[in-house]
């Protein structure tokens, strides 16, 4: 399944050029995780721990909002808040899943180069590639499923407050 990765990140320009996406950034991938440190190692009952949320990663090629994304990283700078929207490309271009950030610090950004590689049995030449880790205060994450006939279900969500340390 083809998919597209956007980003609106606020305060930051990127270069999409996609009707409902415009200004965005555009993804090559993305990756987050979260971790509980619970354990069962004591007791006769487990326990919960402080979940630990990972940076929201991404990668996407370097482009008009490399410098701004940079620039926030050295600075420290706050950022109010991120929405990255997962979207099945093609002709039905459905918005399936969406992740919220809120109050968010750029932890890091990588850029690299090469001379290029083989993507989906083709020879794509090098272009750089900027590795980018947002911290957030607060999260919040909406998935649709996909009915047989295409159309998508009512939204199945859920969100952390890091700072208050519980649901939102």
């Amino acid at each position: 399944m083809a998919v597209d990765y956007f980003l609106k990140i606020d305060g930051i320009k990127g270069e999409s050029e996609d009707d409902k996406h415009k200004d965005e950034i555009e993804l090559i991938d993305f990756e987050w995780a979260e971790q509980q440190s619970g354990s069962f190692g004591q007791g006769g009952g487990g326990g919960a721990g402080k979940v630990k949320m990972e940076n929201f990663k991404f990668r996407t090629y370097l482009n008009s909002a490399s410098p701004a994304l940079m620039q926030s990283c050295a600075e420290g700078a706050h950022i109010k808040d991120a929405t990255f929207t997962c979207r099945k490309a093609g002709g039905g271009q459905k918005e399936y899943y969406k992740v919220t950030m809120e109050d968010i610090i750029v932890a890091s950004c990588h850029i690299s180069g090469g001379a290029g590689e083989i993507e989906e049995g083709a020879w794509v030449e090098g272009h750089p590639v900027e590795e980018v880790t947002l911290n957030f205060a607060k999260i919040k994450w909406e998935y649709h499923p996909q009915k047989a006939d295409g159309s998508l279900n009512s939204a199945k969500t859920g969100g952390y407050d890091l700072k208050k340390n519980k649901r939102v």
